[in-house]
């Protein structure tokens, strides 16, 4: 229930920190993102509604009427979301949209409930406690346009730089992006599939490899043969030689590499040495 009111990674501090003082031998990140967070979750939200339910019991008949209103119409807006997205303890931010207008009423009228019985100090009273609300949302808001301004930036870097090779895509195209990590996770969903769509425009990607639902996976490596040619991305080499064992008519000069440095956040093309390493190791196992 508290999660429309914090930000997820606030949430997850919280249930981090909490099994650091209770838990500190669990050290799975798993386990911390889901049980505790659920647990955490449920201890919180109990003493939210127990807060709710002493301000439904201390106001007037007419505020009484707002604030379970607004209650029941938050878990009514909820509960959609709970039954079919109920595959993590917290949901993603998006989905607390509708729900965030009934809880921002919910709120508010709480927190009058509970100091109307201040009589005139009560609006200084919500002042007090709003205020410094209101100026953590706003901070909370400027900090994450200011991070996804800096993700923006550099995506489009990535993409201007990879536009580079347009005119050298073939019949068969291959792509290949690692880190030191050997995973390329920078976008929202698989970069098999933006690639596609980013280069669709030049004729020289299928147009079965727009909906083809592996490349959306962020996780897929693989080629696919479609009617008009192959088309292939890949984030580990060993996954890559493979590959292109088992197809031989796509070349090396068909496949394109970049690194991904993700502490300076640039790309770089690194087609030929990723060639020649590629050309080397074939050769060296068909000897």
């Amino acid at each position: 229930m508290f999660h429309v009111y914090f930000p997820q990674t606030k949430i997850y501090e919280l249930a981090y920190l909490a099994n650091n003082i209770h838990y500190s031998a669990q050290t799975n990140g798993f386990v911390v993102e889901s049980i505790i967070t659920d647990a955490l979750s449920l201890l919180i939200a109990f003493y939210f509604l127990l807060i709710i339910f002493i301000a439904i019991l201390l106001t007037k008949t007419e505020h009484r009427k707002i604030i379970v209103f607004s209650l029941i119409s938050f878990f009514a807006s909820t509960l959609p979301f709970i039954i079919f997205k109920n595959d993590a303890a917290v949901l993603e931010n998006r989905f607390y949209i509708f729900p965030a207008l009934w809880a921002s009423l919910l709120l508010s009228s709480t927190i009058f409930a509970l100091f109307s019985r201040f009589g005139k100090f009560r609006n200084v009273l919500m002042i007090l406690v709003l205020g410094p609300v209101a100026l953590y949302y706003v901070s909370g808001i400027h900090k994450s346009l200011a991070q996804d301004i800096l993700v923006g930036n550099y995506r489009k870097d990535i993409v201007n730089i990879v536009s580079e090779i347009k005119s050298e895509l073939k019949k068969n195209n291959v792509f290949y992006f690692y880190t030191d990590n050997n995973g390329f996770y920078e976008f929202q969903s698989g970069f098999g599939q933006t690639l596609a769509v980013w280069f669709y425009s030049t004729g020289k990607i299928p147009k079965e490899a727009l909906t083809d639902r592996n490349y959306w996976d962020l996780s897929y490596e693989g080629i696919t043969n479609y009617s008009k040619g192959k088309f292939g991305y890949f984030m580990t080499y060993d996954k890559l030689r493979q590959a292109l064992k088992e197809n031989p008519d796509v070349t090396l000069g068909q496949v394109f590499s970049f690194y991904w440095d993700p502490q300076k956040h640039t790309v770089k093309n690194v087609s030929e040495s990723v060639r020649e390493k590629l050309k080397k190791d074939i050769t060296n196992e068909k000897n």
